[in-house]
């Protein structure tokens, strides 16, 4: 509409959740698996969540720009705590709890169980807009190690979708949807990449 005229930019956010919701629904290509984007379970909002009947196959966070908020891994030098913890400790709380799932489309809770082999996914769609001089992976690696003790590695993954998602150093302009799906498609095929975590949701359906 002519008429309408947004002064501030759109949300990347919401446009990216939908656009790799997508993807993975491509990628799976299982029919009764459905896709959620920002469900309301037991007061919580995780950016995608992954059902195949009454079960919960997979837990996605995915986070398009790390703000001021760069440090994911350590809140020891941050203003704010630590994003992945905070997610973790969510994620373990509803393992331990009665799930609700609340549809406001259809006004009906139904009660949700966790996959044997569900896990949390926690993805960056770039490396870029991180701690200056510091490799994510690099980091996560030793997140990881640190955390032993609470065996995060046995339901934690983390992946990055592309190693430039957006340049932000370009009139902080960001990509149109086309770039954002080529973007999307530019995909690791490392051991933190999107092959791997394709192939742990695969498991998640079984």
């Amino acid at each position: 509409n002519i008429n309408v005229k947004r002064m501030l930019k759109r949300s990347i956010a919401e446009l990216v959740e939908d656009r790799f919701a997508c993807y993975l629904d491509e990628c799976l290509n299982n029919p009764n698996l459905k896709y959620y984007i920002n469900p309301w379970i037991n007061g919580l909002r995780p950016d995608i969540m992954i059902l195949k009947d009454n079960k919960i196959i997979a837990l996605i966070e995915l986070k398009t720009n790390f703000g001021y908020c760069r440090n994911i891994f350590d809140g020891s030098n941050s203003k704010e705590p630590s994003q992945i913890h905070q997610r973790i400790k969510d994620f373990r709380h509803l393992q331990k709890t009665k799930i609700i799932f609340r549809n406001p489309r259809s006004k009906d809770d139904r009660e949700l169980f966790f996959s044997q082999h569900c896990l949390l996914y926690y993805i960056t769609c770039s490396a870029e807009n991180y701690i200056s001089g510091h490799n994510m992976i690099d980091d996560y690696n030793i997140f990881i190690k640190d955390n032993q003790k609470n065996r995060y590695a046995e339901f934690l993954r983390f992946g990055i979708v592309c190693e430039s998602f957006h340049n932000h150093n370009s009139k902080k302009e960001y990509p149109s949807e086309t770039e954002l799906r080529i973007g999307i498609d530019r995909l690791f095929k490392t051991a933190h990449g999107m092959n791997t975590i394709i192939n742990e949701i695969k498991k998640s359906c079984k």
